[in-house]
């Protein structure tokens, strides 16, 4: 059976929701439509929700227990939670120049990022050392993160902007078949 775990971002799920208009699905289990979607042959692992804590501005009381029992209940329902939190950011008015604090919900996606390149991706279990990862991104460790190597993790993606991005180092002139550095002034083969 091939495990599958389930990463929800918290937070962009419930915007989703809300701006969809699906007010009803607020207690959504998120384990189990994470089940509903596996594949024969597949089982699911662990789930994980990724989201921040309400900020207490003085007037969500009700809003910051909601969520409090929604993560508990998620919790109790086997999904792992990881907390980021939120940054302050000033933010003004480009018309009248009016200033005001806002805040920013920061680290789900670094949080996500860590789990997969921490541990999550495992020697699958069919015993043939080989990782399982979503297409078309290469199979760790058979690539570099290097961005200027041939086996570099950007450049086996198919980017194709990837050349302008990260420009060679070198271009090959085909007319006078020599290289021709592009970075430095002078190189030399070893």
């Amino acid at each position: 059976m091939a495990r599958v775990i389930a990463y929800v971002d918290g937070f962009n799920l419930y915007f989703g929701l809300k701006n969809a208009g699906f007010k009803r699905l607020y207690w959504l289990d998120v384990a189990a439509l994470a089940g509903n979607l596996l594949k024969p042959g597949q089982t699911l692992a662990a789930t994980r929700y990724f989201t921040a804590r309400i900020r207490d501005n003085g007037r969500n009381t009700a809003d910051r227990k909601r969520q409090g029992d929604y993560l508990e209940a998620l919790g109790l329902s086997g999904t792992s939670i990881q907390l980021g939190h939120y940054l302050e950011k000033q933010r003004s008015c480009r018309k009248c120049h009016a200033a005001w604090t806002d805040y920013e919900e920061k680290m789900t996606d670094v949080n996500i990022a860590i789990q997969l390149l921490n541990g999550e991706l495992k020697v699958s279990d069919t015993g043939d050392g080989t990782f399982h990862t979503i297409y078309p991104y290469p199979q760790p460790p058979n690539y570099d993160l290097n961005i200027f190597t041939t086996s570099s993790l950007p450049s086996l993606c198919g980017n194709p902007s990837y050349n302008l991005m990260f420009p060679p180092l070198f271009y090959y002139m085909w007319a006078s078949a020599e290289y021709v550095p592009a970075v430095a002034a002078s190189y030399s083969l070893r």
